[in-house]
């Protein structure tokens, strides 16, 4: 799997949806990361008329930079695109997008190409051995003349991240911690067609509440010979689809669909609050396969106007696993 950035979640390319197949070439160049790498994706059919699912391709590509030994900047694009057109011709891999220069087809996209196009940048800075501050922007579209007018535009689509790390908090050894906030404003990652949206097998390539929220996360983790300790803490605050109406936040439906032009603001629609605690006990049996005894326990709860959900539940088995699982979602409509 991919995942772009320095924190727990990514407004970029997180490692959240289905494993899918793609090609990456990575190359270095003194303090110079390179990456470009070409995907496949599905995506299954959502009406009646379609019996198969439908395919789409991406193309990304990332530079990070380590400007000093506390300052890296990364800069990132990519572009999706269906392998049927809007108007059912059949598409297939654009073989225009094998180009690997950074930056050059989402200003293509811009001047009216049809595809859907992201581009965003990533900031990582090193206060002091105990604090690094980190940072994201993704920019999914925006108008130029509308982007600072506070008007709540429906097509100043953006996201952005802030958060702070590190290890051996209070001076305890192996005692880590993370604390991040992330927004992401309505009708990000959405398109005009739902094929385009920045998905893999209905499931975001971003951030996994899709958008339209605030989210403020903190975690905790303690190691100490065989055993790790782990606690989170979720707090989001969203707006979700009601009465038929696509407020913004289920990236799967077609931002054409939006009630207003302006006037659109984050957790519009039935707003809700969601929290979310988890903690882990683990122990390591063979840490060649990251084999593990787990005891965790889960709290949720997730309340608007219309319902009032709480979770709670108790986990306990033997895993292996090499990839993160992540169980602290949020809806996209209500129930």
């Amino acid at each position: 799997k991919n995942f772009i950035g320095d924190g727990y979640r990514s407004l970029l390319l997180s490692d959240y949806a289905s494993p899918y197949p793609f090609f990456k070439l990575t190359a270095n160049l003194g303090n110079v990361r390179y990456m470009a790498m070409w995907a496949y994706f599905n995506d299954p059919a959502n009406t009646s008329q379609l019996r198969t699912d439908q395919h789409k391709f991406g193309v990304f590509h990332y530079l990070d930079w380590n400007v000093s030994n506390r300052l890296s900047l990364g800069f990132y694009d990519s572009v999706i695109w269906g392998n049927v057109d809007d108007k059912g011709h059949q598409r297939g891999f654009d073989f225009n997008y094998i180009n690997p220069v950074i930056f050059l087809r989402p200003i293509e996209a811009a001047s009216g190409s049809p595809d859907n196009a992201l581009i965003g940048i990533t900031t990582k800075y090193k206060i002091t051995d105990g604090i690094t501050a980190y940072g994201q922007f993704s920019l999914d579209e925006f108008t130029a003349k509308e982007f600072f007018g506070n008007s709540g535009y429906l097509n100043n689509k953006f996201g952005y991240q802030v958060g702070f790390r590190g290890p051996n908090l209070f001076g305890v050894k192996n005692l880590n911690y993370l604390v991040e906030t992330n927004t992401v404003r309505p009708y990000t990652y959405s398109e005009r067609y739902s094929i385009l949206n920045y998905s893999e097998n209905s499931e975001p390539l971003a951030h996994p509440w899709g958008a339209n929220f605030r989210e403020v996360v903190g975690l905790l983790s303690y190691s100490i010979n065989r055993f790790d300790l782990m606690g989170e803490i979720d707090y989001g605050h969203y707006g979700l689809d009601a009465n038929g109406i696509n407020y913004g936040k289920d990236i799967f439906k077609n931002y054409t669909e939006a009630p207003k032009l302006y006037g659109n603001n984050i957790a519009q629609g039935l707003a809700t609050n969601m929290v979310y605690l988890q903690g882990k006990v683990a122990y390591l049996i063979n840490p060649k396969y990251n084999l593990r005894l787990e005891l965790g326990g889960i709290y949720r709860t997730e309340k608007n106007t219309a319902f009032n959900d709480k979770t709670a539940m108790v986990t306990f088995g033997i895993r292996s696993s090499f990839r993160n699982i992540y169980t602290d979602l949020a809806s996209y409509k209500t129930h």
